[in-house]
């Protein structure tokens, strides 16, 4: 007697769950997911007629085991997005206020095969599925039929069952490793480098080798320095930031005169039957870890590659070394020093293919772009003839993310996609997770949306499959870079979120300031000055004491153009000194450009036009317009208008310039620039209608970049103001809402006109609205107990 079907599945839309099988498919194509994440989904559906409340799902995934509702929140956010779904549309999973969660997503029951005692049917004739009116359940092809007769069936049901166990049940996952920093228990501060440098040399070594998928050295350098978290050992730690199976640890001490020692701990977590201790001595440090890399190797059950009689790390102590100390500075963000290493490295070991891996990122971190394009360039073509595949892929990738610096995303996206064989030939996951974010991001800007949905599912599959925690801020920076591009600045700004909360939950400080720098970056952007505040003084103060320059010298900038666009001059100009006082001894002119840039501004909108347009004429040798042309267009769009208070006679020879230099670069990006340099240069030189028709084509084709059109108020401002022209004004003063501005120069400007042609309301609405801007921006500041530098002694009260 049959007994009363079950569904076999659920559909809900193009998607298709099925428990017995614990797989979600949509449009036939599996999906992976974390088995509590599917337990879930499988749990809603089960009990959509009613909403579940959070301790019973609580109990049902983790038994008695207490957790927390983040845990919990983390797999409903897992949830949703594996149907597309967020927090926002809940589609599937319904949030009800005060009862818990509810499955939301129409769903079709799929019959199952009838459970039977005894062959229902002859062996002739297999047994329709399907029921009256219902088209039958299709099952996966690999699944054997029931057979009728008994015999057969029991050794076919067995057979398939195996066969449906291999086919479905993921790898065993491959071997990757990890190390951690190494112990310098010498007492020799001098030897401090070992920490990061000689397991980034080692890991080099065995990645090297591609007998074993070793993570990116400096990607596991950071993440072996992440503030505990927990009870967790450093073992596990590092083993749940990066997905790796094995881990290595070691301590360096010295043994006698000229003598030291490595001991090694290789720890297979129970991933792996890996698990043992070993030790290496000789007398040059760097040599130990030269010595270590085959020795591991051997413990893991794999087989060297033969000694290669070439100079370098493989045969040069001094070389090697030289490559470790430049490992360790990178890893702590130093590249300006880190770069001459990694050069002569390559100069004296050119076949040692991670060196100039590691020289082409430090001359784009130090935006030496055409120097780093030419070497990552000759890595690419050398890592394909040597048939290493994942460093090939890491080359274009690196190539991509230069032209990313540019501005230019289609040749980053053609990049990109060379990248793809290797990355998918190489198979390193962490490789190929970066590639497809990367993509996703790319396209999106290039609006191809749904192949930019299908890089972004992708990487998010390899990060969740493999376990590769540390790129989860990179997974959410990149779904807030595709909301900005729909300008949904809600998902973008619950993104940023993501990111910094994924930092700090493995410790990851760096990322978590860069983070929370960006989070304030966005904020401002937004026109949300005072939001934004807060985060960019907190990112300028932990970058400091993390003596991270870079995030130092961008979130001082940014955080300047908010106290400027606020009205507090002088203290702007006391964080762009700071911040040019911690350049000083650096090399890196696109830093020295932006921050002199952004002392210049401060100058200038406090005031002093003059030194506004030294500043500006200062920063200008320090810009390379091929690379930057978005600073080149800035700074020369500045100068203009520093020169039209200042110098007016000056204007004709920038407009040339500026002209000259779109045309050599990109027209493209100079186009808003260029119309309010000419209507500059044109009511300068009297040119009344000119200057009107240029501004006239600005308005009517606005830069989106300048949501509240401030750079094109200032000038038509500047310009009426000079020329008492009524005409001018009115492309401003028409619809301008003071009350809504947050730019206290342009609210300046408007009310000196507006005060002089009799609207003393409109006046004193935007002189209203300039001081409640300075002073919320110093109740942000005050709110947050932070003082800021000095400030430089400015010409009067309002700064400089």
């Amino acid at each position: 007697m049959a007994h009363q079907a079950t569904p076999a599945a659920y559909r809900c839309g193009d998607y298709t769950i099925i428990p017995a099988e614990r797989r979600l498919l949509r449009a036939g194509e599996p999906l992976e997911l974390e088995a509590k994440v599917f337990d879930l989904i499988v749990m809603l559906i089960e009990n959509r007629d009613r909403a579940l409340d959070k301790r019973t799902l609580a109990e049902a995934l983790w038994g008695r085991r207490p957790v927390t509702d983040t845990a919990l929140s983390q797999l409903v956010y897992k949830a949703r997005r594996a149907f597309d779904d967020d927090g926002e549309r809940q589609a599937t999973i319904r949030t009800v206020y005060g009862r818990g969660l509810q499955w939301a997503a129409p769903t079709e029951c799929l019959a199952a095969e009838p459970a039977t005692a005894e062959p229902a049917v002859p062996v002739a004739e297999p047994a329709p599925t399907a029921s009256a009116g219902a088209a039958p359940a299709r099952r996966p092809a690999r699944r054997a039929r029931w057979l009728a007769a008994v015999g057969v069936l029991v050794l076919a049901a067995a057979v398939a069952a195996l066969l449906a166990l291999l086919s479905r049940q993921a790898p065993a996952p491959p071997l990757r490793l990890a190390m951690l920093p190494v112990e310098n228990a010498t007492g020799d501060a001098s030897l401090d480098w070992v920490r990061n440098g000689l397991p980034g040399l080692i890991g080099s070594l065995i990645g090297e080798t591609g007998a074993v998928d070793v993570g990116d050295a400096l990607q596991t350098a950071r993440a072996a320095n992440f503030a505990p978290v927990g009870d967790a050992s450093p073992q596990d730690r590092l083993r749940h930031a990066t997905g790796a199976t094995v881990v290595v640890g070691g301590r360096l001490r010295r043994i006698g005169e000229n003598l030291y020692e490595l001991a090694l701990q290789v720890d297979g977590g129970g991933a792996a039957a890996h698990g043992d201790r070993l030790v290496v001595s000789a007398t040059d440090v760097a040599t130990l870890g030269v010595n270590a890399a085959p020795r591991i190797l051997r413990l893991l059950g794999l087989q060297p590659p033969p000694a290669r009689p070439e100079s370098g790390p493989h045969g040069e102590d001094y070389f090697a070394q030289t490559f470790a100390r430049g490992l360790d500075l990178a890893a702590q963000g130093d590249w300006t020093r880190a770069k001459p290493y990694f050069a002569l490295c390559v100069q004296n070991a050119p076949d040692f293919l991670p060196a100039q891996l590691r020289l082409g990122e430090a001359e784009a971190n130090t935006r030496d772009l055409a120097r780093s394009d030419a070497t990552l360039a000759r890595l690419a073509e050398a890592a394909a003839q040597h048939e290493m595949p994942s460093l090939q892929a890491a080359a274009l990738l690196a190539l991509a993310e230069n032209q990313f610096r540019r501005g230019d995303r289609r040749a980053a996206l053609a990049l990109i996609d060379r990248a793809r064989g290797p990355a998918e030939q190489g198979a390193d996951p962490e490789v190929r997770a970066r590639l497809h974010l990367m993509a996703a991001q790319a396209l999106a800007i290039l609006e191809r949306a749904p192949e930019s949905a299908q890089d972004l599912r992708r990487g998010r599959e390899l990060i969740e499959r493999y376990g590769l925690r540390q790129r989860l801020a990179y997974l959410a920076h990149t779904e807030g870079l595709i909301a900005e591009t729909r300008r949904d600045f809600p998902a973008q700004q619950a993104a940023a979120h993501r990111a910094l909360a994924a930092a700090e939950a493995l410790g990851d400080e760096r990322t978590a300031i860069g983070q929370t720098y960006l989070l304030g970056r966005m904020l401002s952007w937004q026109e949300r000055p005072f939001e934004a505040l807060p985060l960019l003084v907190r990112a300028w103060q932990r970058a400091r004491e993390a003596q991270m320059l870079h995030t130092q010298v961008v979130s001082g900038v940014e955080m300047a153009w908010v106290l400027a666009e606020t009205g507090l001059y002088a203290e702007a100009c006391a964080v762009t000194g700071t911040v040019l006082a911690a350049l000083h001894d650096q090399s890196n002119r696109y830093w020295k450009a932006v921050a002199t840039a952004a002392d210049a501004r401060c100058r200038r909108a406090g005031g002093d036009a003059a030194a506004g347009l030294a500043g500006y004429r200062a920063a200008w040798p320090l810009v390379d317009p091929r690379e930057d042309p978005q600073l080149a267009a800035l700074v020369l769009r500045y100068q203009a208008l520093a020169a039209f208070v200042a110098e007016p006679a000056a204007l004709p020879a920038i407009r040339t310039h500026l002209a000259q230099v779109a045309t050599e670069t990109d027209p493209a990006v100079f186009l808003h620039a260029g119309r309010l340099v000419d209507a500059l240069a044109a009511a300068a030189a009297g040119e009344r209608a000119a200057a009107l028709a240029a501004l006239e084509a600005e308005r009517d084709d606005p830069d989106r970049d300048d949501p509240q059109r401030n750079e094109f108020n200032r000038v038509a401002l500047r310009i009426a103001i000079a020329g008492g022209d009524p005409a001018v004004a009115a492309l401003v003063t028409a619809g301008f809402d003071p009350d809504a501005n947050n730019d206290a120069e342009v609210l300046r400007l408007f009310a000196e006109w507006s005060a002089a042609h009799g609207q003393g309301t409109a006046a004193e609405r935007a002189r209203a609205r300039r001081a409640d801007l300075e002073r919320r921006a110093r109740e942000a500041l005050a709110a947050i107990e932070f003082t800021l530098p000095p400030p430089d002694t400015g010409p009067d009260g309002s700064g400089r």
